[in-house]
């Protein structure tokens, strides 16, 4: 294991896990949760921004019949060793999201986790998840939204440089009604949010940290 490094903490077996980005393991929880509530036997599924796996091995483990896991930057730590050892059946390939529109397979579920406010044009690559998906297909997002201003104006905060309140390849933060409406104009129907900490305690960190003006 320590020959890779990982993302994800994923269980190898018994104590031993993969290390992990331990700054980002709490935010896994919750997705994991949700994903947990589906029943994918026989189902196809389609995981963007897979890194090593985590999400791609759980729907395995659920009764997904395929899983293809695609990545910019595929983690050597799951096609080298993880897959083999697992002897999943989990498929990796390095493919860019807006490359999908080649790909003319569809799924019944489609996780897109920690992927969406990296992009400069989400609405577009929305659009392209959308149309990979089956009829009644379930689309699972995990991102980061935007939490100030006024909550009744669908909002896509475009931040550039020093605005920026995570790191500079974050670029995209929907607020939750700008996310909930984009959808809907897709024609994708949002059943579910939750959020991984209370809205007023992020609105309290943000603040703390300064990163947006205060008025």
């Amino acid at each position: 294991l320590n020959k890779y490094k990982f993302y994800n903490k994923i269980k190898i077996k018994d104590n031993i896990f993969t290390r992990g980005n331990e700054g980002l393991i709490k935010f896994q929880k919750i997705p994991l949760k949700i994903l947990n509530k589906y029943n994918l036997k026989n189902k196809k599924v389609l995981d963007i921004g897979c890194r090593d796996g985590l999400f791609s091995f759980e729907a395995e483990k659920l009764g997904a019949k395929s899983i293809l896991g695609i990545d910019n930057d595929l983690s050597l730590g799951a096609t080298k060793f993880l897959i083999p050892f697992f002897k999943s059946k989990v498929k990796m390939k390095k493919i860019n999201l807006y490359d999908l529109t080649k790909h003319k397979k569809k799924y019944d579920l489609i996780i897109f986790y920690g992927v969406l406010y990296h992009l400069r044009y989400p609405i577009w690559a929305l659009k392209i998840i959308k149309d990979r998906l089956n009829k009644n297909g379930v689309l699972l997002i995990e991102t980061a939204l935007y939490i100030l201003g006024d909550k009744k104006v669908p909002l896509l905060y475009c931040p550039f440089d020093n605005n920026n309140p995570y790191d500079k390849t974050s670029c995209t933060f929907f607020n939750e009604i700008g996310l909930i409406q984009s959808l809907s104009s897709l024609g994708l129907k949002v059943k579910h949010i939750s959020y991984s900490a209370a809205p007023k305690n992020l609105i309290k960190k943000v603040f703390l940290q300064k990163q947006y003006p205060i008025r």
